[in-house]
């Protein structure tokens, strides 16, 4: 399904197109190209990554783009998301999660290896409606490659 994706390649593979999160609808992506898209989130991170009919979605911005981030994902044709990624669990970063839990069928939740303290307030909310939609939440390891 994935091209192996690395830091390396996100940042300046051939063939990649990067958008500015501007909403819009674009024509389908030729086979093996990739398309990052930085999404305004407001003060936050989200990341789309779309290649070969796969989506991945690092970070979801904080509480109050949720609307606006789940409209913006639709507006790139996503209905799945074959990975959603938790960078790291700061409410700027892990705030819109559980709207694209809830919209979306997601594949797998990745996270950091989260401490006892890291699993409180949002990030708690986050991790309890992946349960509840049935979403698999592994821990991400260094030299992961999906």
């Amino acid at each position: 399904m994935w091209s192996k994706i690395t830091a390396a390649t996100v940042l300046c593979p051939a063939g990649t197109r990067f958008t500015n999160g501007v909403a819009w609808n674009p024509a389908p992506l030729p086979e093996g190209e990739t398309e990052v898209v930085f999404l305004d989130v407001g003060q936050g991170d989200a990341v789309l990554i779309l290649q070969n009919g796969a989506a991945c979605l690092i970070d979801a911005g904080p509480k109050d783009a949720r609307q606006n981030l789940v409209q913006d994902l639709r507006s790139y044709g996503v209905s799945q998301l074959d990975l959603l990624v938790m960078t790291h669990p700061h409410a700027d970063h892990v705030g819109g999660m559980q709207a694209v839990l809830q919209n979306f069928d997601v594949q797998t939740l990745l996270t950091p290896d989260l401490s006892e303290t890291d699993v409180t307030g949002q990030t708690q909310r986050t991790l309890q409606t992946a349960q509840e939609c049935g979403v698999p939440v592994e821990t991400a390891y260094a030299g992961q490659q999906y």
